[in-house]
């Protein structure tokens, strides 16, 4: 599990600029909904939305003066389209923080180096918290990692790594099925786990990891320690790098499975090959202890007469190098090396000069040679 201090947002200056220019936005709403409860009376205004709408009523009863009413109005409509704009502007610098993230990503070499860094990008550039990484098998939901803004973590430890049943009352349940992200504003719902409580989370956003039609995990994100609460934004952003690092893990991870493979085909040729190597280092020593021990035993060879220079003059230039070279006793290894040929090439001569002389064996060349002597060649 990754255990360590939050690093700061990578934008640091825009998103603190779109946090002046919210905080700005913030005072000014509240100065405007002051003002609409002393002309209205009211005490409990809170939403922009809500109070524009009902000056609008009372300036259509005669309750509140129409021009203070309408300049009200238009000055409340105005703040809650300039929050708009920089929600939107907001959503925008995320969810393209959030592209920059699946690029750097894609040059993470193995699917465990993804799994530690996930969480910590989603602190760094994509705005949030803290993060949770779980894995999902056979209905079970296993919290793997966490990453948060501040280091002491403890009340993760009685949940980490554990099989938490996927209940059908359970929210994670739902989004099993219908593989979507979702926003959670009521912890204290009944379908909200336990873990979540724990963590002392408000409101929260969460996203299945699908890649290729299945889920493998869940991301859950909120912005604790800070208590704003989560929002459609916040979902968007969460469901876009899910769904990004889902199609990463499984590609890393089958070229992983595949460079293994590729790794087991290499070994088995390597073996394969110095099995074959072994073998004809055997054959060929098995070979010259023939020619050694025949020589002289081999009485009907010895009795044969010598090649004819008809016999010889089939032979090929080669091929009379090749008898010379096997005559003076040279293995096929040998040969091979002086006339800077392969073996096999050494073979093929051998079997054509043994054919032209009528021997079966080179113990037989050797002997009509009269023991060796090549000088007749």
């Amino acid at each position: 599990m990754t255990r360590e201090l939050g690093l700061p947002f990578t934008h640091a200056a825009s998103r603190d600029a779109l946090a002046r220019r919210s905080a700005e936005l913030d005072r000014q709403a509240r100065r405007a909904l002051g003002r609409a409860r002393r002309l209205l009376g009211a005490a409990a205004l809170t939403d922009l939305r809500s109070t524009s709408a009902l000056l609008a009523e009372k300036i259509d009863s005669g309750a509140v003066p129409i021009a203070a009413g309408c300049r009200l109005v238009g000055e409340l409509e105005q703040l809650r389209g300039a929050r708009q704009a920089l929600a939107a502007e907001d959503r925008t610098r995320r969810l393209a923080a959030c592209e920059q993230v699946l690029a750097r990503l894609r040059t993470v070499p193995t699917a465990q180096a993804l799994v530690d860094r996930v969480c910590d990008e989603l602190l760094r550039h994509c705005g949030f918290g803290r993060a949770v990484l779980g894995s999902v098998q056979d209905g079970c939901w296993r919290p793997w990692k966490i990453r948060q803004e501040e280091l002491t973590i403890d009340w993760f430890d009685r949940w980490e790594n554990r099989e938490l049943v996927v209940g059908e009352h359970l929210l994670e349940y739902r989004l099993l099925r219908e593989r979507r992200a979702a926003l959670v504003l009521d912890t204290t719902a009944a379908e909200i786990h336990d873990i979540v409580r724990s963590g002392m989370s408000t409101s929260y956003v969460v996203a299945p990891i699908v890649p290729a039609g299945h889920v493998i995990g869940f991301l859950h994100c909120d912005h604790y320690p800070d208590p704003r609460l989560c929002d459609a934004a916040d979902r968007d952003v969460l469901w876009r790098l899910a769904e990004g690092f889902g199609h990463l893990y499984m590609r890393t991870a089958l070229v992983e499975r595949l460079s293994v493979q590729r790794e087991q085909v290499r070994g088995t040729l390597g073996r394969l090959e110095r099995e074959m190597t072994e073998l004809t280092q055997s054959e060929i020593a098995l070979a010259a202890a023939e020619e050694a021990g025949a020589a002289p035993a081999s009485r009907s060879s010895l009795s044969q007469p010598p090649p004819t220079s008809a016999a010889l003059d089939e032979l090929t230039p080669r091929q009379r190098e090749v008898l010379r070279l096997l005559v003076a006793g040279a293995s096929n290894q040998q040969i091979a090396e002086e006339l800077l040929i392969s073996v096999a090439t050494v073979k093929t001569h051998v079997k054509r000069v043994l054919a032209a002389l009528g021997a079966r064996n080179r113990s037989q060349v050797i002997a009509r040679f009269h023991g060796g002597d090549a000088s007749t060649v």
